[in-house]
């Protein structure tokens, strides 16, 4: 990892935003992605009871999808029609997935995302945004929705060891990225309380302009 850069992203951003998430140009940035509001929905919709009922568990990952920034607007209502054209047992499929995703160990978190890139791909939506949207707003502060463009300059201007980015999701990929952010994290001061969704676009906000 290039450190030094990492370190100038820190002073760039207290520079921007001298009273961190309390400055008024953050607020309106926060406000904008609605990630309060994004963070409630995602726990709402998918806390451990309500799992019992798939249906309503696709329908809730839609509705997450369809209120998403982090979506594309040309994704939201595919995914939308996606979820309407699932038979029982893929509706069955994903939400066992998504639960394992969510509330498992690492092992049932590898298992759990490829049971619903398995579901995705059969439908050509397997994307990383969408495996990854709804565990980036049910933990804000561990987990983080990638987003391609993001990811791979992210890797390429902070020099990120070990890490290719490819196409095709798969969850080792996002282990190891999720984990070098986390370790970023704990490098910078200014950034150790922000929650790593965030962190991730202000890395990305702090890349020089092209």
């Amino acid at each position: 990892m290039n450190l030094e850069r990492l370190r100038e992203a820190e002073r760039d951003y207290i520079f921007r935003y001298p009273q961190g998430y309390d400055d008024p140009e953050m607020i309106s940035i926060l406000k904008k992605h609605k990630m309060q509001k994004m963070h409630d929905l995602a726990r709402s919709s998918f806390a451990p009871d309500r799992f019992n009922n798939p249906e309503a568990i696709v329908a809730s990952l839609a509705k997450l999808v369809g209120a998403s920034s982090l979506i594309s607007v040309f994704d939201k209502p595919k995914f939308r029609d996606l979820a309407n054209a699932l038979t029982t047992a893929e509706r069955g499929e994903l939400a066992a997935g998504l639960q394992d995703l969510l509330y498992g160990d690492e092992a049932a978190k590898a298992s759990g995302f490829e049971q619903m890139a398995t579901v995705l791909r059969r439908y050509k939506m397997a994307s990383w945004s969408m495996l990854t949207v709804a565990p980036g707003y049910f933990d804000t502060y561990n987990e983080l929705c990638l987003k391609p463009n993001t990811v791979k300059a992210i890797i390429d201007y902070y020099e990120l060891p070990g890490l290719s980015y490819h196409s095709q999701p798969d969850y080792a990929f996002y282990k190891a990225y999720r984990d070098t952010l986390l370790a970023m994290k704990e490098q910078v001061p200014a950034f150790q309380d922000v929650e790593l969704i965030a962190f991730s676009g202000m890395l990305w906000s702090c890349l020089p302009k092209r």
